[in-house]
């Protein structure tokens, strides 16, 4: 494999996560603005507080799984 070659595959995989990051962060905004515009009156305060809590910790897992494995990848490229 040449330094073209994998320069492309790194490229092609940081592009992939980029996208499913924007994607990603896109839906969640959008649910979570159609949920506090037609969901929300129907749960009190403290419900809705653990609705936001539990979708940013989805989000951030989601966030997490795309990127550790290239963050992992990285790290043993530099060793």
């Amino acid at each position: 494999m040449t330094w073209e070659d994998n320069h492309k595959s790194l490229n092609y995989n940081f592009t992939g996560r980029i996208v499913l990051s924007i994607v990603l962060a896109s839906a969640w905004l959008i649910i979570l603005i159609l949920w506090l515009f037609f969901l929300a009156t129907d749960y009190n305060i403290y419900q809705n507080i653990a609705i936001f809590l539990i979708s940013v910790i989805v989000e951030g897992t989601l966030q997490a799984v795309t990127w550790i494995p290239w963050g992992i990848k990285q790290g043993a490229k530099s060793e």
